[in-house]
């Protein structure tokens, strides 16, 4: 890969974008990327917005064009959700929130 600059980091978070509003969700925004070397891939968090806050809710692997590489399903990041909202809250709020994730 030639050097890491704005305009591509700007590509591929615009390329996850996407990827997550048409695949995912709204409530989703792609991480600031991270080149891995070894892969020769972008590394992306996928951030979920709950009533909690944003939490980190998996990760994707994009090629240096943007293709998606790899990615959870929406069910999958959606039991990571439920998970970490495990923690932060009562039996009776993560049904709420699961119930907002699937609306």
């Amino acid at each position: 890969m030639a050097g890491i600059t704005a305009e591509k980091i700007q590509s591929i978070v615009r390329a996850a974008r996407q990827y997550l509003l048409h695949n995912i969700g709204n409530l989703t925004l792609p991480g600031m990327p991270q080149f891995d070397a070894e892969r020769q891939a972008w590394r992306v968090p996928i951030l979920c917005q709950t009533e909690w806050g944003m939490l980190r809710a998996g990760e994707m692997l994009l090629d240096d064009a943007g293709k998606i590489l790899s990615a959870p399903t929406r069910e999958e990041i959606g039991q990571t959700v439920e998970k970490l909202l495990c923690v932060l809250c009562s039996e009776g709020q993560r049904s709420q929130a699961a119930k907002a994730l699937d609306g």
